[in-house]
């Protein structure tokens, strides 16, 4: 039997006519999150910013020292979240280095759709330089001949 969130999962794409996926954005989906204080950003500073802030040591502090396992809880809440952190930055770099990719590969395209293009203009334009040469030879050779039929009936 279909557990309830997958049910739940179902019943959204359904309804939203979206993937599931697409449904979320790529921020929430980077996002980074302190698992003691329930704190979400998407950046990285924002986030070593928040750990350095009294309000979540106190935090760290109180959760140590009032459940029965000591430092162990606070330390087991802690450690998902450097996991997922480390995972999210690796993440995001790979996303960077793609992007970087695609936008030399992107020029690399249109350097070579430049000179494709320079190639094809300097084809054509020699194609028209000879066919200007043979038109003037061919009117050339016309007028050549009308002169002497011109003569011939003179």
């Amino acid at each position: 039997m279909k557990s309830l969130r997958k049910i739940h999962m179902n019943a959204l794409m359904k309804s939203s006519g979206e993937n599931y996926t697409e449904k979320f954005s790529e921020d929430v989906r980077n996002s980074v999150i302190c698992s003691l204080c329930k704190f979400r950003t998407t950046e990285q500073e924002v986030i070593e910013a928040h750990l350095e802030m009294p309000d979540h040591k106190e935090t760290y502090a109180f959760i140590g020292m009032n459940i029965q396992f000591g430092k162990r809880a606070a330390d087991s809440l802690d450690v998902p979240r450097v996991n997922n952190n480390k995972k999210i930055a690796d993440r995001k770099q790979w996303q960077q280095q793609e992007q970087q990719l695609q936008q030399e590969m992107l020029e690399v395209a249109l350097q070579k759709q430049d000179l494709k293009r320079e190639s094809e203009y300097s084809e054509n334009e020699t194609c028209r330089k000879e066919m200007q040469g043979l038109m003037e030879a061919g009117h050339n050779l016309e007028k050549a001949l009308q002169r002497l039929c011109h003569d011939v009936q003179v």
